[in-house]
């Protein structure tokens, strides 16, 4: 029996909280490979696109090896952004 090698090395979820009035907040991850981990969001609450496609007015970034970084760019709205980080081999 052969059994395939997985090329993902680890998987991390979360979310992050961004009040009304703040610009950024920060979650701590388990050390992640900046060069080799995928980062994607889901949002929770209301919120008002920045542009007239549609963008929603937050973006997720994996700052460094163990920090995820949650920045609103246009609105007043508080929000909860749910995240996961996959790291590759």
């Amino acid at each position: 029996m052969s059994y395939a090698t997985s090329v993902i090395k680890q998987i991390q979820t979360g979310s992050t909280a961004i009040g009304a009035s703040l610009t950024t907040a920060t979650a701590t991850i388990t050390s992640s490979s900046t060069s080799k981990s995928l980062i994607s969001l889901r949002q929770a609450g209301a919120y008002t696109a920045a542009t007239g496609s549609g963008d929603p007015p937050w973006t997720v970034t994996l700052t460094d090896a163990t920090t995820v970084t949650v920045t609103k760019t246009t609105n007043n709205n508080a929000a909860t952004i749910y995240w996961t980080v996959v790291e590759y081999y």
